[in-house]
């Protein structure tokens, strides 16, 4: 009997969840299971995978506002505490949602891309489950849980009581199904085969999760996906590739700044305004794309490249050699510039700062030799990697984990 396998994504945006599936699934579907994607936003979904025979399902979504919502996220508990795991009655009935949905499609796996709560309802209903993202997405098994920034005791001690509430009404979950208690938040993926789609270097966690090279999956993203975008032939000017939100804090201040350079620029930003489709139009040097190209295409021949910080992004640029330059607009994307940042391996400009430098920033990623030669050397380290080979260790480890 053919058996079911179901991804699921539940928090989180962008095309980063949808694209670092693709290749599973691609391996999935040569191997003749059935697949499915539970998914928090289906147009994206289904956009990306039209091309895949893949039932796309709406996953259940916490859209409740939290009356003591926690202003600044400092721990993975706070995420989740925030997203329907700060009160009892709200997790039971999301779980409840997810456990529903699974006991509807039955997956003999559950492939589960920052999905707490479709682990947690896997738990309850005794289906195995794979943790498959970032490091992110995936937090050291410790507590009190690791901070994203240095805090104060005070700001420690609220920590520790928000996981310590998230635990509690995680164990009254699983209580209610008759499952062993969690001692920790982090314990939630303990039954999981875990992996981590990252490199050492790229780990948000990478200070605290000292794991060697080998125990990580590697990238998992798909540069392949999307449309040819060719750069044209000149013999002077900089090649540029950006990724970048029109709704991203000053954006046009960017824009701004790549129509001063007059270097080439390839851009993609989704669903733009007429306002810049018209402003680009008027700047032969800007090539503006509103669908998404084809990043191992395109950075073939970039000199650089721009974008938020989104880590399957980063991980192809940096495998690529090619020097960076991000704009984090949300925890995440902040959390992978500062440690890259570190490492001395991207250039970096909080978006909010209205009197940053835009211009200056992509001199300085173009131009600055440390920066080139520290990425190139990144690439020179991992450049044995194979994405293909890598999704299917991942499927042959999946199908050693459910028989």
């Amino acid at each position: 009997m053919q058996k079911h396998i179901v991804l699921t994504w539940e928090l989180g945006a962008g095309y980063g969840h949808i694209m670092g599936f693709t290749p599973l699934i691609n391996v999935w579907l040569e191997r003749g299971y059935k697949v499915s994607l539970i998914s928090r936003n289906t147009v994206t979904a289904g956009n990306l995978l039209r091309d895949h025979p893949v039932s796309i399902l709406q996953a259940p979504l916490y859209s409740r506002e939290v009356a003591n919502k926690v202003d600044l996220t400092l721990t993975y508990a706070d995420i989740i505490y925030n997203l329907g795991y700060a009160r009892t009655q709200d997790l039971v009935s999301l779980s409840n949602a997810w456990i529903n949905l699974f006991s509807l499609i039955k997956p003999d796996l559950i492939i589960a891309d920052h999905s707490p709560s479709a682990v947690l309802a896997a738990r309850c209903l005794d289906i195995k489950t794979v943790t498959y993202g970032t490091g992110f997405c995936i937090p050291p098994d410790v507590s009190p849980m690791p901070t994203f920034q240095v805090v104060t005791a005070a700001q420690q001690a609220d920590c520790n009581e928000r996981e310590q509430k998230t635990l509690q009404n995680l164990n009254t979950v699983l209580g209610s199904h008759k499952k062993e208690s969690l001692e920790r938040v982090s314990q939630l993926f303990s039954a999981s085969l875990n992996f981590i789609c990252s490199l050492p270097e790229v780990d948000h966690y990478g200070k605290v999760r000292t794991l060697p090279a080998e125990e990580y999956a590697g990238p998992r993203f798909d540069a392949q996906k999307g449309v040819k975008a060719d750069f044209p032939k000149h013999k002077t000017k900089k090649n540029i590739f950006a990724y970048i939100k029109e709704n991203a804090p000053n954006f046009h201040a960017l824009l701004n700044a790549l129509i001063e350079s007059k270097q080439i620029c390839i851009m993609h930003v989704p669903d733009p305004s007429h306002a810049v489709v018209n402003l680009c139009a008027k700047h032969p040097h800007l090539h503006l794309y509103s669908d998404p190209v084809q990043v191992e295409h395109v950075l073939k021949n970039a000199d650089m490249a721009i974008c938020h910080g989104g880590h399957g992004l980063v991980l192809a640029g940096l495998l690529a050699g090619k020097p960076m330059l991000l704009l984090p607009t949300q925890l995440e994307q902040s959390l992978l510039t500062k440690r890259l940042s570190e490492q001395k391996i991207c250039a970096a400009i909080n978006p909010r700062d209205t009197k940053a430098n835009y211009l200056a920033g992509i001199r300085f990623t173009i131009e600055n030799p440390i920066l080139r030669e520290n990425v190139q050397n990144f690439a020179k380290k991992y450049s044995q990697l194979s994405n293909e080979s890598a999704m299917s260790i991942i499927v042959d480890k999946c199908e050693s984990f459910i028989v």
